[in-house]
């Protein structure tokens, strides 16, 4: 899909499982500081193609830095990590979002004309490896989080790679330094090797 290469991008959303717990995050991925003035956010609502609500953005963005947009019913904890605060954000996880820069579209979530749920009841981190704007949403630049995870909201350093998802989990030192077992019904949590004899049908 056709990416291009903006300032600013969205980098996270978030949408709790109480109504009105909904806020945005934008990632500025330049160098320099960007004046958010020229910047709005578009709210479209089910199979629209005309936008329901323009949301015009005020203030700066340091390089490498997030700037983040709440609901004004958002949870405290989600208030006291925004920037900017708006009766505007009305957002449910299916209605696109479009950034747009002096009208000309920077950023996307979700699909325009389509009442796609993309983000219902969970929170969405942009994948380090695609953080650079979309003219088409794609689910595959994205981490899904549980509904009222908001603790990565004003961090931008908070996704793993591509590399380390494909890769996967590995067990640590600490791992093998844990008891396997602390008594014959407790089990301690550790990690002992073991020699694989044969594999049976449906076995994983």
């Amino acid at each position: 899909m056709t990416h291009i290469l903006s300032p600013i991008i969205f980098s996270e959303i978030h949408i709790g499982t109480n109504v009105g717990n909904w806020a945005v995050e934008l990632a500025n991925v330049s160098s320099k500081p960007v004046d958010l003035s020229k910047y709005s956010i578009d709210i479209y609502q089910g199979s629209s193609t005309t936008r329901k609500v323009n949301i015009p953005l005020e203030g700066n963005i340091e390089p490498n830095s997030t700037f983040t947009i709440c609901y004004e019913e958002a949870s405290q904890e989600i208030k006291d990590k925004s920037n900017f605060i708006t009766s505007l954000l009305y957002i449910d996880g299916t209605y696109p979002l479009v950034l747009t820069k002096s009208n000309k579209k920077m950023d996307v979530l979700g699909v325009v004309g389509y009442r796609y749920d993309y983000a219902s009841s969970r929170s969405l981190v942009r994948k380090s490896n695609y953080m650079y704007g979309r003219l088409e949403y794609d689910e595959f630049d994205w981490l899904r989080h549980s509904e009222d995870n908001c603790k990565y909201l004003g961090n931008l350093n908070n996704s793993v790679t591509e590399e380390e998802l494909l890769e996967g989990p590995h067990l640590t030192k600490e791992d093998f330094e844990r008891p396997f077992a602390i008594s014959n019904d407790v089990a301690g949590g550790g990690a002992i090797k073991v020699d694989l004899a044969y594999t049976g049908d449906g076995d994983t």
